[in-house]
């Protein structure tokens, strides 16, 4: 055999098996696997990260509306997230002495899930690409937790979006940790492996469990104080109101005689609630009671179906001292003009023709009581809660055969009613509560009063149940009488804002660190907005406070100094734009921090003169904002515009926007515009042909004047 020939041979020989041509060398199979796998390590560490993030921000999501109730994309009032919330699923139940100790009964499963994600993250990049076998299990039994809740999802059809992401970002992050692991198995035989390199991994391991153990922890101590804060303030508000239903009930008792209409107010605003006074036209219970519950609701709305309930069992356990009384507000455009067909969610599209049908039954039942001699409101009284309550069992949701199938099933001539559904007989008090509950400012449904007083705060555990007792069992016992022997009155819209204003806790704002104010340094009066220069609203508010003021050179708008007001007004930004708010859950308006540099912008050139220059024009000029606009606008302002397009990214300009959403999210501003006066969220401040703020500025002022 030649050299050349020994020579391969004498290799071939060494790294075969039993000698076999062909075979795969093993020792270059492992040199080569030992270099992939760093890489592929790697990968999977990062994909897993990647969807820990994923996770963490639509849980996140769900977190954000929880607390600040901004209404997230595809997750408004009666969406499936939203439904999903209120199931056994979506909130964890306390026990009542633990729910006593933490200040709050339920915890929503998204506040949980969150904490989870968040410790994972902080475990995923501590550990070194390690993970402790502890947290082996965990992610394993998070993912076991996603697979039943999916499977809750499918089974009951409610998708909502926010869950699926979080639940199969879930899902990837198992699969990443599972083949991260089998590859750490088989990346060399142990045999091989030098018993010191597992030190790392054990440290690092125990990091990882730290790390989880604390963010947990953390994540969940932070969202359960925000949890209890907002009990708190539930409860706060509760406790208000049941003291002013108390207090307006004894007056009733004790003014019952002497009382009167209600006198117009200035502007001549009134309403005549009918000659029985604020009570509906189908009652349960007493027409002479102690207690008389009144709610405006809609046949679509789960939160009024869940109060009604709540009402029903109450009346019916007190059938002599609790009457009980609905009136109609379907947020739904077609029987309500102060609703857009735009705003009016799917589930409410069908909220006018149930009302339409419950009134259509009692109209029909009363025609044919008087026929045969029988009392007519009785007859209608009787059929009309039928009515009411198959409407509610079925979410006042039906098409033409289901609906006719209903009717026929309780009792109905269903012919005869569908007949009149769409006629003015049954459309007619239909409207007529909703004028009722627009005059007395409804925004939102349920809305309860007890008593002729509003009952804030319904939305904490047992709130209704507990206002009725404290005044069944108030010493003196108080008087049976009717809404009309009571002669009291709902407040009017413009009242109302300004008792729910005076009764809004009074915020400290976060220091303004650039502050864009106008008007008296000590003027009494303290109005902020939080705004958009891009937002339609903003500008009206904007308008109208601006024009109370008179400083010419610094914004105001009043027309002389003896026509104004003396208030000083700063306008804070909240761009509804997430290239700067970057915690907002949805892009509003793209131009939104644009517009907030370019007014900063001016300000740092100009000063406060040149800034509220800037301000007017944004807000005058609103649509086809742009980088060229905003150059057309420092022109017409005096500044010089190359000089103006370099400063817009002057780090001072950020940071003055900065600090103003800063301080926004620290009392969780969610809506644009939010203005406050002397602190106080003024949740009304417009109301057609009437300029509510205004009123509740001079209130203000009178308030002031007294101290």
């Amino acid at each position: 055999m030649s050299e050349h020939a020994a020579a391969t041979g004498k290799i071939v020989g060494s790294v075969s098996r039993q000698g076999e041509p062909g075979r795969s060398p093993v020792p270059v199979a492992f040199a080569v696997v030992e270099r992939l796998l760093p890489r592929l390590h790697a990968a999977i560490w990062t994909l897993g990260l990647v969807f820990i993030a994923i996770a963490i921000a639509a849980s996140g999501a769900l977190v954000l509306k929880h607390f600040t109730g901004v209404a997230l994309p595809g997750c408004r009032a009666g969406s499936a997230c939203d439904r999903l919330e209120q199931t056994i699923f979506g909130r964890i139940l306390f026990p009542p002495g633990l729910a006593e100790s933490l200040g709050f009964a339920k915890w929503p499963v998204s506040s949980l899930g969150f904490a989870f994600f968040v410790a994972i993250a902080a475990a995923w990049l501590t550990g070194l690409r390690w993970i402790a076998p502890g947290l082996k299990f965990v992610v394993r039994f998070g993912a076991l937790f996603s697979l039943v809740y999916v499977g809750v999802i499918v089974a009951k059809q409610e998708w909502c979006r926010y869950c699926l992401f979080t639940h199969a970002a879930n899902f990837g992050l198992l699969i990443c940790m599972e083949v991260g692991l089998m590859l750490s198995k088989r990346s060399r035989p142990a045999v091989n492996t030098p018993r010191p390199a597992a030190i790392p991994s054990r440290r690092a391991g125990l990091a990882s469990l730290i790390a989880f153990a604390l963010a947990f922890f953390g994540a969940t101590g932070v969202l359960g104080l925000k949890e209890r804060g907002l009990a708190v303030a539930a409860a706060a508000e509760l406790k208000a109101s049941q003291e002013a239903i108390l207090k307006a009930s004894r007056d009733q008792a004790e003014k019952a005689a002497a009382q009167q209409a209600e006198k117009a107010v200035s502007g001549g605003d009134t309403y005549d609630f009918g000659p029985n006074g604020f009570t509906g036209r189908y009652r349960l219970g007493p027409e002479k009671a102690q207690v008389r519950i009144v709610i405006y609701g809609a046949y679509t709305c789960k939160y009024c179906k869940q109060m009604e309930q709540q009402a029903l069992q109450i009346q019916a356990a007190n059938p002599n001292t609790v009457s009980f009384c609905f009136k109609h507000f379907p947020m739904c455009w077609v029987c309500n003009k102060h609703t857009k067909e735009a705003d009016t969610e799917p589930v409410h599209r069908n909220a006018c023709w149930a009302a339409r049908c419950a009134e259509a039954c009692a109209i029909i039942a009363g025609a044919n009581a008087e026929i045969e001699g029988k009392d007519r409101w009785t007859a209608a009284n009787e059929a009309f809660w039928k009515a009411h309550h198959w409407l509610y069992d079925i979410d006042g949701q039906f098409d033409d055969k289901t609906l006719m199938d209903g009717l026929k099933a309780h009792g109905f001539d269903a012919e005869k009613v569908t007949a009149i559904m769409d006629k003015p007989a049954a459309d007619k008090p239909v409207v007529s509560d909703i004028e009722e509950g627009h005059a007395i400012g409804l925004f939102q449904t349920p809305m309860i009063w007890i008593n002729e007083v509003e009952l804030k705060g319904w939305q904490v555990p047992g709130a209704l149940q507990n206002s009725v007792n404290t005044l069944l069992g108030a010493k003196p016992a108080l008087p049976a009488l009717s809404a009309k022997d009571s002669g009291m009155k709902p407040p009017l819209a413009y009242v109302k804002a300004i008792e729910d204003w005076r009764s809004e806790s009074q915020l400290v704002f976060m220091a303004d660190t650039t502050a864009r104010t106008v008007g008296g340094a000590t003027a009494p009066v303290e109005v902020v907005i939080f705004g958009d220069f891009q937002e339609p609203n903003t500008a009206k508010a904007d308008l109208i406070v601006r024009s109370w003021i008179y400083a010419p050179d610094k914004g105001g708008l009043a027309k002389d100094a003896a026509s104004s007001k003396n208030v000083r007004y700063t306008f804070r930004h909240f761009p509804g734009d997430q290239s700067c708010n970057t915690k907002l859950p949805r892009m509003i308006f793209p131009q939104g921090c644009l517009a907030s540099k370019s007014a900063e912008t001016a300000g740092l050139m100009g000063g406060e003169t040149a800034y509220w220059k800037m301000h007017d024009w944004l807000m005058k000029n609103q649509t086809g904002f742009g980088y060229d606009a905003a150059k057309r606008a420092a022109k017409s302002i005096g500044l010089e515009t190359d000089a103006f397009v370099a400063k817009l990214a002057d780090a001072r300009v950020a940071e003055a926007i900065q600090n103003d959403i800063n301080a926004a999210e620290a009392i969780n501003v969610n809506q644009i515009p939010k203005i406050y006066i002397q602190g106080k969220w003024v949740r009304t401040w417009t109301r057609e042909g009437d300029n509510v703020l205004e009123r509740i500025a001079d209130e203000a002022a009178k308030e002031a004047a007294k101290k």
